[in-house]
């Protein structure tokens, strides 16, 4: 359910509180300023705009990240906490998600932007399209290209999302305007070694600007400011002696043989699905199959089966839930 958001200090705020339960490694502090908003208004305003977000479903959470375009199967067992903070001023975007699953990411960015994303987790295995990632290595993602990212169980990913227009400039101003600066293909960045508490402190800045104090951003100054500091930072994240490798999405055998296979469970979720039925719909043999998925997805095709299903008995649950308390709450206006 929506509500409409107030504006304070120039900043619009989603105040519509839906969840209580405290996410993991999360304080009773947090808890009390949890608020959700699904998506931000229709027009966003130049006024900055944030929404804080705790979700109990995967594909919640994607819808929630305002401007992408973007799919989550929950891949871990186990009950789903999530958390977004995201922050927009001047067509920038600054967010950080928190999970305790490992969940498949997969989609497209903002339109017309560029982003580089900074994963921080202590256990486990994550991958960018197929390349595993670890805390020290960022990735960078184009807008409009398809990117798959598996997260490793409780897992915080730190994005910055910047015009590419705006970097371009950016770049022509610092190195001159003969300078040639290509818009990057999503890749794998080079890790950033003392730079990453750099990333890190100046992205968790920007959003405790939001939270905290949202008067500061009113003023134009304050945000040109703030953004020049952002824009920098990534600017330096895809400097091409940074880039490690570029990543041609959705190329290689093992991507094509996954994305086949998905597409046809998601086609026929409700019959019964067999492995050599996969393996037909994939043009692929049974060992292709297994190890294109536990390569990139880190789990065999019928555990990516299993959990594709459960997710969504659990959206058809909790949609059939708002159904009955939307229903509930018409009745209950009209008595008396």
């Amino acid at each position: 359910m929506h509500a409409p958001g107030a504006w304070s200090g120039g900043v619009h705020h989603c105040t519509t509180s839906v969840f209580q339960p405290m996410a993991p490694g999360l304080s009773s502090s947090d808890t009390a300023t949890m608020d959700t908003c699904t998506s931000p208004p229709a027009h966003v305003p130049t006024e900055p705009w944030f929404q804080r977000a705790h979700t109990h479903d995967a594909q919640t959470q994607a819808a929630s990240l305002s401007s992408w375009q973007q799919h989550y199967e929950q891949l871990g067992a186990g009950r789903f906490e999530g958390l977004l903070e995201d922050l927009r001023f001047d067509q920038l975007q600054v967010f950080r998600e928190t999970t305790n699953r490992s969940v498949l990411q997969d989609g497209s960015a903002r339109s017309g932007h560029v982003t580089v994303g900074l994963a921080d987790f202590e256990a486990g295995r994550a991958s960018f399209c197929g390349h595993q990632i670890d805390p020290d290595t960022p990735i960078g993602i184009q807008a409009d290209v398809p990117f798959q990212l598996v997260t490793a169980p409780r897992m915080t990913l730190v994005g910055i999302s910047i015009p590419s227009a705006t970097l371009q400039a950016l770049a022509a101003a610092v190195d001159g305007p003969e300078a040639a600066w290509q818009v990057p293909r999503s890749c794998v960045l080079r890790a950033l070694g003392p730079r990453r508490l750099e990333l890190q402190r100046l992205t968790s800045s920007a959003l405790a600007l939001g939270v905290q104090a949202s008067t500061l951003l009113g003023p134009a100054a304050a945000r040109r400011t703030l953004g020049l500091a952002l824009a920098d930072a990534m600017l330096q994240c895809f400097r091409p002696e940074h880039v490690v490798a570029d990543l041609p999405i959705c190329a290689s055998s093992r991507q094509r043989i996954v994305r086949l296979a998905r597409d046809y469970m998601q086609a026929h979720a409700e019959s019964v699905i067999t492995v050599p039925d996969l393996c037909e719909a994939a043009h692929t043999s049974r060992r292709a199959l297994q190890y294109a998925f536990e390569d990139l997805l880190q789990v065999s095709p019928i555990t990516y089966l299993r959990c594709m299903r459960l997710n969504r008995a659990r959206r058809d649950l909790l949609r059939q839930a708002s159904r009955w308390q939307s229903a509930g709450a018409s009745v209950g206006a009209g008595v008396g």
